[in-house]
């Protein structure tokens, strides 16, 4: 089964180069996600937990979806330098 990212909707405001790098980054978390077993514990602790992640200066919140195998970014924040 194909992973998939999916970015919030103001997703595209971002510049193109940090967009296709946090795309990357959560594409190969979600690349991963592919070998977990349906059936495995893994995902009922994913169906309750928040993640995050920093990428290129954005502080990124994302939860991982059991029923496609990918990730929905929830919260995407560029952090101030």
């Amino acid at each position: 089964m194909a992973s998939r990212v999916q970015l919030p909707g103001d997703g595209r405001a971002i510049d193109e180069p940090w967009r296709s790098e946090i795309r990357g980054v959560l594409g190969s978390i979600a690349d991963a996600l592919v070998a977990v077993p349906p059936a495995n514990a893994f995902w009922d602790s994913m169906e309750s937990s928040i993640l995050r992640i920093e990428v290129g200066g954005f502080h990124i919140v994302y939860r991982i979806e059991r029923e496609h195998r990918g990730i929905r970014v929830i919260e995407l924040q560029r952090v101030p330098r």
